[in-house]
């Protein structure tokens, strides 16, 4: 939508578009972060990857991938550690209302609401878009290896299907280092027990009610 692959650093930036793909990733904001993104954001866009390979093409709301390789040493803060902080996808004007159905993610493909593969960390970020697939769904992150933390979902899946769909994240591990997810959030309805879901500490699913009480995100 905006960059191919970040090295550097996106503040302050937005992207509001339709845009189609047919052989290839798609994202909204960056295709590959090895920087840092902050306060930056997806909005009122349609996203539409038509391709039928997933072994190659991925479609995520923000970016596809954070981060390229695994780390032991990842950190929300840290110099070396590509992340993104205080960034939302998003299909309405506010941050705890369900997704309405015109803005959203179609895919062929694996999808997910924020990230495809996040190999570095996350902060303080949200998703909140309808998704519609013929394959596995995952609400935020499709595949965590990294840090995900203060941090939640509110995407629908349009066609619910309870075998392919996953509120917060598909899988939370690669290569056997599992990702670490920390007081994060997910609208209740959606399952959460995607492949080697392990190293979770707070993630829970709430209503639509519970996403209006501000006592749930006082750490954020």
């Amino acid at each position: 939508g905006l960059v191919g692959l970040n090295e550097g650093y996106i503040s302050n930036s937005r992207v509001v578009t339709n845009l189609v793909v047919r052989r290839s990733n798609l994202a909204g904001l960056v295709g590959v972060n090895e920087g840092s993104i902050a306060s930056s954001y997806v909005k009122d866009s349609n996203l539409t990857n038509e391709s039928t390979i997933s072994s190659t093409n991925k479609t995520a709301g923000l970016v596809v991938e954070n981060g390229t390789s695994i780390s032991s040493d990842v950190e929300v803060g840290g110099l070396d550690t590509p992340q993104i902080l205080t960034s939302f996808v998003s299909g309405t004007d506010s941050s705890y209302i369900y997704a309405d159905e015109v803005n959203k993610i179609w895919s062929n493909v694996e999808v997910s609401g924020f990230v495809y593969n996040n190999f570095g960390a996350i902060s303080d970020c949200y998703s909140n878009v309808p998704i519609n697939s013929q394959s596995v769904r995952a609400g935020f992150a499709f595949n965590n290896a990294g840090v995900i933390q203060n941090s939640y979902s509110t995407s629908t899946f349009l066609s619910q299907n309870s075998q392919t769909d996953y509120g917060f994240v598909y899988m939370n591990s690669s290569s056997n280092q599992a990702g670490t997810i920390k007081d994060c959030n997910y609208l209740l309805g959606n399952k959460n027990n995607g492949i080697f879901v392990s190293n979770i500490e707070g993630l829970q699913a709430l209503t639509e009610l519970d996403f209006s009480n501000q006592n749930y995100f006082a750490t954020f």
